[in-house]
């Protein structure tokens, strides 16, 4: 953290961006959600998806590309199978609509799968995978990213998300397991932070448009996202479009929408859900055994030189998270004083932010 950095109380931001999206027509209960998302994500440290997503989504809202109140409805269902319409609803309240229907059918079946179109951006795919995990069962999440940043491998045009995953798992003395990925080597919403905070972005991370390496901002934002593991990222950028959005009507190649420049037509975005029931496979009771058992192997195992501890996917995020309830949540100055802003002029009060010696000596 720098001089440049504030602290925000969690309850305080959920406030502000509860407010915020109740001020743009939002039902309650929704809004709820939409700010239980994105706090969530400032939280795990994921702040390319948290509040400075105010940065667009009012401004979608206000530009009529979505709908402030989500209208979801079922279109088609079987045994285990959903395909549900998100109403070009707020991603994030669609997203939790659809993973509840999921876990129903896992419930019911042993497994569920609901395919979703005219959703849009739904913020961290983890939030969504964690809701399977509180439940004890397996969960999935895939989506079509909501601009266009990768390159089928060879290529130099914009054609592909970098279309995230997410797969969460509980244990049972430790922490559950939850992955979270983007297909590039870093979210383009990470790439934004670093435009709006004015630093260059690490070696990479990005191509520019001729599809050479590049740690220049705006040729990053010009040209394409690097995807991770060249070729094998590409692969499943285009695999994970195939699932969230060639099977359920969502958008796919050219007709994806930017939707940090596109702010008046909807996105049509395509997510897919799965829940796994445990109990139908193995006792839960078992499974979170065997899964500590699992972690403290891989925890215990011989460390690679300079390397201090080996950790679980989401380890770093669950321990943030519960750091930050209390001390508070690091953000740029930029961030606070955009996303303030965007209450000023809704009428809702900002959010307070503390230096970093005021948050410590509180």
């Amino acid at each position: 953290m720098s001089n440049d950095t504030v602290i925000v109380q969690a309850s305080d931001l959920f406030g502000m961006v509860d407010k915020v999206f109740q001020a743009l027509g939002a039902p309650e209960d929704q809004a709820h959600i939409i700010a239980d998302t994105l706090v969530d994500a400032d939280l795990r440290g994921v702040h390319s998806h948290g509040a400075m997503r105010l940065n667009v989504y009012p401004q979608r809202i206000r530009g009529g590309a979505v709908s402030a109140v989500a209208k979801t409805h079922i279109l088609k269902e079987g045994p285990s199978t959903i395909l549900f319409d998100g109403g070009n609803g707020m991603g994030q309240v669609v997203a939790y609509r659809a993973m509840e229907l999921a876990l129903r059918k896992a419930s019911e079946t042993g497994v569920g799968v609901v395919g979703v179109r005219h959703s849009n951006h739904f913020g961290a795919a983890a939030y969504f995978a964690n809701m399977a995990v509180e439940r004890d069962m397996v969960g999935l999440v895939f989506t079509v990213s909501s601009v266009n940043v990768m390159a089928a491998w060879g290529s130099t045009d914009k054609l592909l998300g970098n279309n995230p995953l997410a797969i969460g798992a509980p244990a049972g003395d430790e922490l559950p397991l939850l992955f979270d990925m983007a297909m590039s080597v870093a979210a383009v919403g990470k790439i934004k932070l670093a435009s709006f905070e004015g630093r260059p972005i690490p070696k990479g991370w990005a191509l520019d448009k001729y599809g050479e390496p590049t740690t220049d901002v705006s040729e990053a934002l010009d040209g394409l996202a690097a995807p991770v593991g060249d070729y094998k990222g590409s692969g499943l950028a285009l695999m994970v479009a195939t699932v969230a959005g060639l099977l359920t009507g969502g958008a796919l190649g050219s007709e994806v929408k930017d939707i940090f420049t596109n702010l008046g037509e909807p996105q049509n975005t395509g997510h897919t859900f799965m829940a796994i029931d445990i109990e139908r496979f193995v006792p839960v009771s078992e499974f979170k055994s065997r899964a500590d058992q699992f972690i403290r192997e891989l925890k215990e195992s011989n460390k690679a030189r300079g390397v201090e501890e080996i950790l679980m996917p989401g380890e770093r995020e669950f321990a943030l998270k519960e750091v930050r309830r209390k001390n508070g949540i690091p953000l740029s100055k930029e961030v606070v004083q955009q996303i303030n802003q965007v209450a000023v002029d809704l009428g809702v009060t900002p959010v307070e932010g503390k230096s970093i010696e005021e948050a410590v000596n509180r």
